[in-house]
């Protein structure tokens, strides 16, 4: 089989880029359930427990997504978020809050959050909407999408 393409091996070695999320919220339990769902589903995670700390963060670190509790001491989520959006305005921010309403929904998506997901969630709801956004904002690809186009690369050229 000569002028096939060994294409697959190399693709699958660099398919998995490491998506770094931040959690933002003040419920210190909560964040650590989230933070070991996503580390178990392969997920860089990083939490601060408020807003300040928070923006320490960003501003020192490569993040790609913030799932951000509106509702915190300090600083609160809203202010937070406006924040994070002047020091990167293409910064992928779900919302998390308990306390959802119709304007904090209408504002934070008219100003382009991510999605807005209200407490409690379910698990698997959770991590449908980060792997969304994630794969909306190119983060993350399929790795079996990536397999199929080398393998009908590789077929076409035999």
């Amino acid at each position: 089989m000569t002028g096939v393409q060994t294409c697959a091996l190399p693709i699958l070695s660099r398919l998995i880029k490491k998506v770094k999320i931040l959690i933002v919220d003040d419920d210190k339990n909560l964040c650590e359930n989230i933070e070991k769902i996503l580390i178990y589903e392969g997920y860089s995670v990083k939490t601060a427990f408020d807003g300040p700390k928070a923006l320490q963060i960003i501003r020192s670190e490569k993040i790609d997504i913030v799932l951000l509790d509106l509702i915190m001491p300090k600083m609160s989520g809203l202010d937070v978020f406006y924040k994070i959006r002047s020091i990167d305005k293409n910064m992928k921010i779900i919302i998390l809050t308990g306390y959802p309403s119709v304007e904090t929904a209408v504002t934070t998506l008219r100003e382009q959050a991510s999605d807005y997901i209200t407490k409690p969630f379910k698990n698997i709801n959770l991590l449908k909407v980060v792997r969304a956004t994630a794969k909306k904002a190119g983060l993350i690809e399929n790795p079996l999408d990536k397999l199929d186009y080398c393998i009908g690369k590789n077929v076409k050229s035999i």
